[in-house]
């Protein structure tokens, strides 16, 4: 009985504390409320690692102990030019665009709700169970489009088709 409660006063509070707030203002807090710089860092590192698991499962030993270096160069270099400082602007002109003044202020008392929290907290193990399932079932991919394009590649090209005449017509 006191969970309602406690979630609807959490609720009129972070309302109240938020309607004086600018539109731009709004999206400011959204993206602190969603934790979108954390969610976004690790992105960048979790995109990349996935993308070249499956090349550096190939790998010596000796080899990966280098391309780990090489890794880790490359993540330094992707936070680099396209980390959270480069793209918070980005962003927060995208949440400018997409979401209404109501919208970002009801998004805003979700997230820091306990539910809210809660939800924001197990989103990477969420996207990770879910990217882990995506990454499988394009891996059993993998030969099948590389046998599409062999095909395509080294097929022989048909003669081209005469261009349609077009019907004269009757007499």
């Amino acid at each position: 009985m006191k969970k309602p409660a406690v979630l609807l006063a959490s609720l009129l509070f972070s309302a109240g504390a938020i309607a004086a707030e600018t539109k731009r203002q709004l999206a400011e807090h959204y993206l602190v409320a969603t934790d979108a710089e954390k969610g976004y860092e690790r992105n960048i590192d979790s995109s990349y690692y996935a993308a070249v698991k499956p090349m550096m499962q190939k790998l010596t030993a000796e080899q990966r102990v280098k391309a780990d270096r090489a890794n880790q160069r490359v993540i330094a270099l992707m936070h680099a030019e396209m980390g959270w400082a480069k793209m918070k602007p980005h962003m927060l002109e995208a949440v400018l665009a997409t979401y209404t003044e109501d919208e970002l202020k009801a998004a805003i008392a979700f997230n820091e709700s306990p539910a809210g929290k809660s939800f924001t907290a197990k989103a990477p193990a969420f996207t990770q169970s879910t990217m882990k399932t995506g990454m499988e079932m394009g891996a059993t991919l993998q030969p099948k489009i590389r046998q599409i394009m062999q095909e395509e590649l080294s097929a022989k090209e048909a003669p081209a088709a005469a261009p349609a005449t077009p019907a004269t017509p009757a007499k």
